[in-house]
């Protein structure tokens, strides 16, 4: 009977300790989409730019350094810096303003004159840097995202 109940507390003791230590919430890329794009009058684009958290904890997004490509040709460089807290599984955007190359600016504009029924395939590669739970070290995340812009039907110079 003492060896059971030495083995009993034993056990208890190890399960008192296995729930005394910090629970370790899992980390998972962000995904990157535009949410709208904007030409300006002087030909730069303003860009809501929607980040979705996916991870099981909330993240401190700071920085997008991005590529984005239109039509598989390099359109502009994207280096943002913010401060946005976005809770688990859940998504908000940020603004950032972008200089795009000529030939981004053309194809824009060949699906502007296509009306609503013009798409043009684009990609966010990069990294995206956030603090998991608000505080400690930035950790980089990889960011690849694939998508497709359309104008948006009775708004001019705008996409979707």
């Amino acid at each position: 009977m003492p060896r059971l109940l030495k083995w009993i507390i034993l056990a208890l003791l190890a399960i008192a300790l296995t729930a005394c230590g910090s629970t370790r919430q899992s980390m998972f890329p962000p995904t990157l989409s535009v949410q709208q794009l904007r030409v300006q009058p002087d030909g730069h684009w303003h860009m809501q730019v929607r980040i979705l958290n996916n991870s099981y904890g909330s993240m401190s997004f700071r920085r997008l350094e991005l590529i984005m490509h239109i039509d598989n040709q390099p359109a502009a460089r994207i280096d943002a810096r913010f401060k946005l807290g976005i809770p688990a599984l859940s998504a908000d955007t940020t603004n950032v303003d972008i200089t795009p190359s000529a030939a981004a600016q053309a194809a824009l504009a060949a699906i502007a004159s296509q009306g609503s029924n013009g798409t043009l395939a684009y990609s966010l590669t990069g990294t995206a840097t956030a603090i998991p739970g608000g505080r400690g070290k930035p950790r980089q995340f990889p960011v690849k995202s694939n998508d497709w812009l359309s104008a948006v039907p009775g708004v001019a110079n705008t996409y979707r």
